[in-house]
């Protein structure tokens, strides 16, 4: 188990950014707005998670989502810069305390359930490739006004169900079917507010017999 960071009022954003096939990419996220304003300074963050294989959203998107201190204010996609086949996309998640409900637009709000559907969706169905930053966040101004926490996922792996004890040498299955996201380590959100990456509970010594 290993402490990631500390979400509290500080943290103004948590963010979500997947980068995934653009076919696979749910054709009611809005495309990203361009935006207006002056360029804000590029400021590098602080690595706390490096790229982990294979990592479960879930439990952590759920209590971000649906929890008490944080609510989701921006969905949008944007085509890779290279790779025109992938896109980004990302889920924005602001601290209620700092949420500006008449600077939402409109469409994002009459989409707002559905576009959490998709998220949970996204989450659930999938284990990513997972990689944590703690960001700066700047005001309009420039002047820095807290942090913003931001996941990037990328390697995609469907949460099927696999073999509980893996394969042996003949390629048997060993144990039973249980989904890999019960294998994988996994984001949670902990009573004191500590977003931790959990370990998978340990496989038992005594599995059944190979399955055919």
């Amino acid at each position: 188990m290993r402490t990631i960071a500390v979400l509290d009022s500080s943290v103004r954003l948590v963010v979500f950014q997947f980068l995934m096939k653009s076919a696979l990419v749910p054709a009611i996220i809005p495309s990203k707005r361009i935006s207006k304003a002056p360029p804000l300074p590029t400021v590098s963050g602080v690595e706390v998670l490096k790229s982990t294989p294979r990592v479960g959203l879930a439990t952590l998107a759920g209590n971000i989502a649906f929890g008490e201190n944080y609510e989701i204010v921006d969905v949008w996609k944007k085509p890779h810069e290279t790779n025109w086949n992938t896109s980004f996309v990302r889920f924005v998640f602001c601290h209620k305390e700092h949420v500006r409900r008449d600077e939402l637009f409109p469409s994002f709000v009459a989409q707002k359930k559905e576009l959490e559907r998709i998220f949970v969706e996204m989450v659930s169905n999938n284990l990513w490739a997972t990689q944590c930053h703690l960001n700066p966040y700047f005001e309009k101004d420039g002047d820095p006004s807290g942090l913003v926490l931001m996941f990037g996922c990328a390697g995609r792996v469907p949460n099927t169900e696999v073999f509980q004890g893996g394969r042996d040498e003949n390629n048997r299955g060993v144990g039973p079917k249980v989904l890999l996201s019960v294998l994988s380590p996994y984001l949670v959100l902990t009573i004191a507010n500590w977003v931790v990456l959990a370990d998978p509970d340990p496989i038992p010594e005594t599995v059944p017999a190979p399955a055919v």
